[in-house]
């Protein structure tokens, strides 16, 4: 899987850094990974949104946090289950830029769930900025 990463990370990269010069053009903006349930990290031993974006040339800001409660493969959950399940994700409210455009990055987008609760625990952390969403697969 990782050694699969590698064959997009530079065509992701500078996909990322053309959507961003396009929609953000001189504003900053932060770039954020959505991050691995902890237990699929250990089974995998990488994160699969990292390894797709060549850190060398973008950074990566972690401000999203699996809750503790989240322990189900999201893979395992039939599409009804996933719109059922409760907030997925923690932010720290001291760590959450008030109005700098986030870009939210993921791997695979299926359902939506995922991104969803990202976006509402940003926003229930206090953000108050611009979200846009990238994924490779969807």
């Amino acid at each position: 899987d990782y050694k699969l990463a590698e064959c997009f990370q530079t065509i992701l990269t500078v996909q990322i850094e053309k959507w961003y010069q396009f929609h953000f053009a001189k504003s900053p903006v932060f770039i954020v990974s959505i991050p691995p349930q902890p237990q699929r990290y250990q089974e995998r031993g990488f994160d699969p949104v990292t390894s797709l974006v060549d850190q060398r040339l973008l950074r990566l800001t972690p401000l999203l946090k699996w809750q503790q409660h989240a322990t189900w493969h999201q893979s395992t959950l039939t599409l009804a289950r996933r719109y059922q399940q409760p907030q997925l994700f923690e932010v720290d409210p001291l760590s959450t830029p008030n109005k700098t455009p986030l870009v939210l990055v993921d791997d695979i987008v299926t359902s939506g769930q995922t991104l969803i609760n990202a976006v509402k625990a940003l926003r229930q952390a206090g953000y108050l900025g611009d979200l846009a969403t990238l994924s490779l697969v969807r």
